[in-house]
């Protein structure tokens, strides 16, 4: 079927973890010894985020761990497997997707609305390697500030946000682009929450399309793209 997996596996012969904790590596903000924020370091932080971003990208993390031995760490990712040497054609999803320049030369420059830290990450991660001009806030209310101080080629919004969610940001939009006389941005939103109702209620709310999360590449440019042609057309 084209797919494979990349594993990485990091070792260390730090402390360990006793079985029984294990479980809990991959919270936000616990450490199986609460002494060690004072004896070792760290928030308890690190590895929550390399669970969220493994998990972004369609791949998990596990652990195996000896108390007083050390720890091994291992990330599996969903990889398509490519062929040596062999050139990208024209309509592969990704690379016909790309959208990393608008006009004359000018790279795109996108908003994204996105309240998670992980998110953000990710979102900065692969736009950059598309040369994006990306400029990321953290709710709705953002959004619809930065869309008034200048114009975008593209809006990416989350749907749950604080403050101001990304369907009511989108309406405020719309509406403002109604009563100035402003060229329609195209808005696509960022959500785990695809059913097929509640797709239609962001359609109605202004938006021209979804991506679901955890996101994938392919899907993300193709959005992208689409969007940013229909507007042109």
């Amino acid at each position: 079927d084209g797919e494979g997996h990349l594993r990485l596996q990091v070792t260390d012969t730090g402390i360990g973890v006793e079985a029984d904790k294990l479980g809990l590596l991959f919270a936000k903000f616990t450490q199986a010894d609460a002494s060690t924020t004072r004896r070792f370091g760290g928030t308890g932080l690190g590895l929550s985020i390399c669970s969220d971003l493994a998990a972004l990208m369609g791949g998990a993390i596990s652990v195996e761990s000896t108390a007083g031995v050390g720890s091994s760490f291992t990330v599996v990712l969903p990889m398509q497997r490519g062929e040596a040497n062999a050139p990208i054609p024209m309509s592969d999803p990704v690379a016909a997707a790309e959208p990393d320049v608008e006009g004359e030369g000018r790279a795109m420059k996108v908003l994204a609305a996105e309240d998670n830290s992980v998110n953000q990450l990710v979102l900065k991660t692969l736009l950059h390697q598309l040369g994006v001009d990306l400029t990321v806030v953290d709710d709705g209310e953002q959004a619809v500030e930065a869309w008034s101080r200048e114009p975008w080629d593209l809006i990416l919004m989350d749907v749950q946000m604080p403050r101001m969610d990304g369907p009511s940001a989108t309406r405020a939009i719309r509406a403002q682009e109604r009563a100035v006389g402003r060229a329609r941005t195209p808005i696509i939103a960022l959500t785990a929450n695809v059913m097929s109702h509640q797709i239609s209620e962001y359609l109605a709310a202004g938006m021209d399309s979804c991506v679901a999360k955890p996101l994938q590449i392919a899907a993300l440019f193709q959005a992208m793209q689409a969007a940013t042609m229909a507007e042109a057309a």
